[in-house]
């Protein structure tokens, strides 16, 4: 008899993939899978709100005004133009926030060295000024 313990075999035929890792040929499934979701990429629902927004009122906007041809074309470049510039605004704010938190996170760095550096110079003078035991 076999061992119920021990894992199963993995059927695999020499040009498939192990079982437990993904294909690689560049595939558009590929690139989605490996992807992060995008609620994990900063500014990403910002800015994708913010043109959807500006593609539906560009959109209707020049349906009402244009064909169906002329309001798709307006509605997709002002979803793009917006998306683009909001998070490429947002972007910018969070490496500077990211910036800022760096050199905040130094200057303690080198505060709590030279306040290191201060009591050992302290203790070593008291240490020397200190009256010898007789």
């Amino acid at each position: 008899m076999s061992d119920p313990t021990a894992a199963p075999a993995a059927s695999t035929t020499p040009n498939s993939p192990p079982p437990n890792k993904l294909s690689k040929d560049g595939s558009i499934i590929d690139w989605y899978k490996s992807s992060p979701p995008l609620e994990k990429i900063p500014c990403a629902r910002n800015s994708l709100l913010s043109g959807l927004a500006s593609a539906v009122g560009f959109g209707t906007l020049r349906g009402i005004s244009g064909g169906p041809l002329v309001a798709a074309n307006w509605a997709f470049g002002s979803f793009m133009m917006v998306s683009m510039g909001t998070w490429w605004m947002c972007w910018r704010k969070f490496e500077q926030e990211k910036e800022q938190v760096r050199l905040v996170m130094e200057a303690n760095g080198r505060r709590a060295q030279r306040e290191a550096e201060a009591a050992r110079r302290g203790s070593v003078a008291a240490d020397s000024a200190a009256p010898p035991a007789s």
